[in-house]
């Protein structure tokens, strides 16, 4: 279906898969593989969901878009969500505005009860278009929830040797020390997903956590989506032959993004994460990427950084702390929005829904509407 919206062309598609835009969401600034056709084949297959995808063009040539992926929920009716989008070529007022408006009438056009946007990392621009059409700050405990607020960005344009000086002193001796030690980096295979997913597994066992995604053939549905079009590698780290680290990145762009990462426990000493992280930044530089995404550090230290206050390490921030020592830029990411397509229930939120929703009532409520069809969503 195509419109025309003043000086634009507006196409809605539900197509699966779309060359063309999963081009221009590679080649746009701030485009994330979660925007990406390829990414809706993975979705459709595994979790049942849907795309519709509005692509903003003039002269043939797209100038923005955003892609949503929708579910019918038992109960509940249709929902949606865009991750990391919508996404445009400039901060033109107007185009904006038609890329946000075609947004709206597409929810209306799929009768989406509840519509939630996670804008993309430079996606700020998009918020008073958002607003400007009743969208409201999404609470985290609507879905999806625990979608991260704060990430760090390594620039690899300097040399190798600058990067490396940038790390923090410990950190240095720590890869030194690795180096040193009969630890072995390489890139994996299919044959290794299954070691990822043991070695994720073992880490999550050892902090208390259940692993997400739960599911054990996950991370082989995904690898025969995305790795045969380079956007899904996997590395490890062994010593004397015996699998010891291993993460799982998302080369996309310029930029490659460090996803899940496991470890047995074993050769701590060694520090195996530490050269596995650094391997794989420079496996970025050296394969022509300008970005290196760690992937979330928690809120409270990016905005202590932002604000250029020291982070000392303590039980909530170890992760975080350790992925600052390798350096890179705090990006602060735009709030995530949300609208429902009810006029009552949208004015109900907004005066007083919230507090309701997010009681202990409420949020049982949520999960049994949300998780009523299918697993839990790992996206």
């Amino acid at each position: 279906m195509v419109q025309t919206s003043h000086n634009y062309s507006i196409q809605v598609s539900c197509d699966q898969y779309d060359a063309r835009w999963d081009q221009f969401v590679a080649s746009c600034r701030g485009g994330h593989h979660e925007q990406t056709s390829l990414w809706v084949q993975f979705k459709f297959n595994y979790y049942g969901w849907e795309p519709i995808r509005i692509i903003v063009s003039r002269n043939g040539v797209i100038y923005g878009g955003v892609q949503i992926l929708k579910r019918r929920l038992k109960w509940f009716g249709n929902i949606g969500y865009v991750t990391r989008g919508p996404l445009s070529i400039s901060e033109d007022p107007e185009l904006l505005n038609v890329i946000v408006a075609a947004l709206d009438n597409a929810a209306k056009h799929a009768r989406l009860k509840y519509l939630a946007v996670i804008p993309s990392y430079t996606g700020h621009h998009f918020v008073p278009h958002l607003e400007k059409l009743n969208f409201m700050p999404k609470p985290d405990f609507l879905p999806p929830s625990a979608v991260m607020r704060a990430t760090l960005v390594l620039d690899l344009a300097e040399d190798i040797d600058k990067l490396m000086a940038r790390m923090r002193r410990n950190l240095q001796r720590d890869l030194r020390r690795g180096l040193s030690s009969g630890l072995v980096f390489r890139e994996g295979g299919e044959n290794d997903i299954e070691t990822f997913r043991r070695l994720m597994w073992a880490l999550c066992e050892r902090r208390g956590c259940a692993p997400s995604p739960p599911q054990k053939d996950f991370f082989h549905n995904l690898w025969k989506v995305l790795h045969a079009h380079g956007h899904l590698k996997l590395f490890l780290v062994e010593f004397d032959k015996t699998p010891v680290s291993a993460v799982i990145t998302f080369p996309f762009g310029d930029t490659v993004r460090l996803w899940k990462i496991g470890w047995n426990g074993e050769h701590e000493k060694l520090r195996p994460n530490a050269l596995l992280y650094w391997e794989v930044i420079k496996w970025s530089k050296q394969n022509g990427y300008r970005y290196f995404d760690f992937v979330w550090i928690d809120l409270e230290s990016a905005n202590k950084l932002h604000r250029g206050e020291a982070i000392q390490p303590d039980n909530t921030n170890g992760m975080s702390f350790f992925k600052i020592g390798f350096g890179g830029q705090v990006i602060l990411l735009p709030e995530q929005y949300l609208k429902f397509y009810n006029r009552l229930v949208q004015l109900l939120f907004r005066f007083g829904g919230r507090q309701l929703l997010s009681s202990k009532w409420g949020t049982g409520i949520i999960r049994r509407i949300y998780h009523s069809n299918a697993s839990a969503d790992a996206g």
